[in-house]
């Protein structure tokens, strides 16, 4: 059983209002990590990050989770958002929002998302604030039209100041937006439409980015990945993360980095207003009808990522669907009441608690969120370090029906948490060349395999030996030392007229020395062979897997690292692979491909 401790050295306390939404901190995303808000600093607006450090930083995005992450990737002008941070001095508030183009990993020069030198067009970009927490816009206008004619983004969460600019910065008229009635409508009349030049707001953008890491998603299968803790996400500034379809350094002159100044007077605040209560914050990306990614994120950026954008079929509904924002923005100065405290430092680990795994050992990956260190013992021992994302390997010296515990603690300013995970492991087999594995039909109370090769040989008398469970209704059956080819045939140990069923009927299914193959009552098929599209084997050396479900089994003759690629080339998981069978929990769902055979995780 999981147990979970907490050690807290400060904790905010949250008043639930009508105000506060839900936070977006799943995946690698993060709004006020550690309760960070900002800091105190004079920026000059040139699109030069020098002004900014990591510290001001108010929200954490990821790059590579939009929508042309899985539809329209060949699509020019990327709006990727990745991170928003926030600076005050006396007299203004200042912004900060930083843009990828990190396409330039697997695309070339010139390719679609590279065109135009992999800029940012003349679209749409929105800055949202919350003032007031109990006031709120809705996006519309009041004649009931969209903002800059068809921007279908709307707000639940509060937002009380809209600023609409171009991504080319010097482009239109960019303007900044009140409520104009009660229902927190908005219009172009002077009162409610205040223009940037006339109201001391200035922006520019950049060709660079800020920080020493860029959280990269690595091979998303589904929208789903953006949020999951067993998700891979590649430093792009870290050339040893370079792996799967990233075998290259990203150039962030691809990169945009935008900065804002507002002056307190044009939001009628002034310093101690911002520090006493506070205000909230969000940048959302357009192609001009709809959000394609914000900072904080928010799930209507994905929520439809599948369907066909009604001008071109092979992109993205996501460029045209209608938006509401409903999670809370970014604080700045301080954390609002009703917004939610900083999140706890958590050890996100890839196997769930209570596992049962069946093979020598068991591949766990852990990674640190919101937290500044960690560490992991395995049954009490001594206290490891965890690195960005660290995969061990449990369990290779227990017996069977034993228990392996793994303890993991994560550490930030706000104090330390620890959780404990149990895994036992369960009857192993052995996954040797020469093996058949069959799924047994659930009318089936036994299943058995007889095998026979030439003259008399047989591994038994009819019905042959019982079959071995590994889990989940598949058995497997060695063959006989010294054989080079048996024939298979699985029956159900019944006699004639008593309800006898075997497979086949006449001549058995042929199994070679050198195979693992199995029958899934539609076809009899190899399962296993050395790895070359999974894993670059050390000469020498094979590794041979399969998968039953969303499981992975792994067999090694030695000790080595494993690389899992899906069908895609796409680094997926990195596993520390035992003498014998290693079992790998939670792989996407798709297609792995080993020396031209299909391994399918389900």
């Amino acid at each position: 059983m999981k147990r979970l401790f907490f050690t807290a050295l400060y904790m905010a306390v949250a008043l639930v209002t009508a105000f506060a939404g839900p936070v977006e901190n799943r995946g690698v995303y993060a709004t006020n990590p550690q309760n960070a808000v900002g800091q105190e600093a004079t920026i000059t607006i040139d699109g030069d990050p020098s002004d900014w450090n990591t510290s001001m930083l108010i929200a954490q995005g990821s790059a590579n989770d939009m929508c042309t992450a899985f539809k329209g990737s060949h699509e020019n002008c990327v709006l990727d958002c990745y991170a928003l941070y926030a600076a005050w001095d006396d007299a203004n508030l200042y912004l900060a929002w930083q843009m990828v183009n990190t396409n330039d990993t697997w695309s070339r020069e010139g390719d679609g998302p590279l065109s135009d030198g992999g800029r940012i067009g003349d679209v749409p970009l929105i800055v949202v604030l919350s003032i007031d927490p109990s006031a709120t816009m809705t996006g519309r206008l009041t004649n009931g039209g969209m903002l800059w004619d068809k921007v279908d983004v709307v707000y639940e969460t509060p937002v009380d100041r809209i600023f609409m600019m171009s991504g080319k910065a010097g482009q239109g008229t960019p303007a900044m937006f009140l409520a104009a009635d009660e229902a927190g409508n908005t219009s172009y009349d002077a009162a409610y439409c205040k223009n940037f030049s006339t109201n001391g707001i200035s922006y520019a953008m950049g060709e660079t980015f800020l920080g020493d890491q860029l959280l990269y998603l690595n091979g998303p299968q589904a929208p789903a990945d953006v949020y999951s803790a067993a998700s891979t996400w590649i430093n792009l500034c870290d050339p040893a993360s370079w792996t799967g379809v990233v075998q290259k350094g990203h150039d962030t002159k691809y990169d945009s980095f935008y900065e804002m100044k507002i002056p307190f007077a044009t939001l009628g605040i002034d310093k101690n207003f911002l520090l006493t209560n506070g205000i909230g914050a969000m940048m959302i990306a357009t192609r001009g009808e709809s959000g394609i990614d914000c900072v904080p994120h928010d799930p209507s950026m994905l929520d439809n990522v599948y369907g066909d954008y009604i001008h071109d079929a092979s992109t993205s509904a996501e460029k045209s669907d209608s938006d509401t924002i409903r999670y809370q923005l970014a604080n700045i100065g301080k954390i609002r009441v009703g917004s939610a405290a900083a999140p706890q430092a958590e050890a996100i680990v890839s196997v769930p608690d209570g596992y049962v795994f069946h093979a020598a050992s068991l591949s766990v990956s852990i990674r640190l969120k919101n937290a500044t260190s960690g560490s992991y013992s395995v049954n009490g021992g001594a206290a490891q370090a965890i690195d960005n994302m660290t995969t061990i390997s449990l369990g290779a010296d227990a017996a069977v029906g034993e228990t392996v515990s793994l303890s993991v603690t994560a550490t930030n300013s706000e104090g330390s948490h620890t959780e404990v995970y149990t895994y036992t492991k369960g009857d192993g087999f052995s996954l040797t060349p020469g093996t058949a594995i069959v799924v047994k039909p659930d009318n089936w109370e036994e299943v058995y395999c007889y095998m026979y090769s030439g003259g008399d040989r047989q591994n038994a008398v009819w019905p042959g030996v019982e079959m071995t469970l590994i889990r989940d209704n598949f058995y497997y059956c060695n063959m006989p030392s010294g054989w080079t080819s048996a024939n298979v045939i699985f029956n159900n140990n019944r006699e004639e007229g008593m309800g006898k069923e075997q497979y086949p009927s006449g001549n058995g299914l042929l199994l070679n020395a050198g195979e693992v193959k199995l029958w899934d009552w539609n076809q009899w098929y190899a399962v296993s062979t050395t790895a070359t599209g999974l894993h670059a084997a050390t000469d020498g050396f094979s590794v041979k897997a399969f998968a039953i479900g969303n499981t992975l089994y792994i067999a090694s003759d030695k000790v080595q690292m494993c690389h899992i690629f899906n069908i895609s080339g796409q680094l997926i998981h990195a596993v520390e692979l035992c003498e014998g069978t290693t079992e790998v929990y939670g792989l996407p769902a798709g297609v792995y491909i080993l020396n031209g055979q299909k391994i399918i995780i389900k």
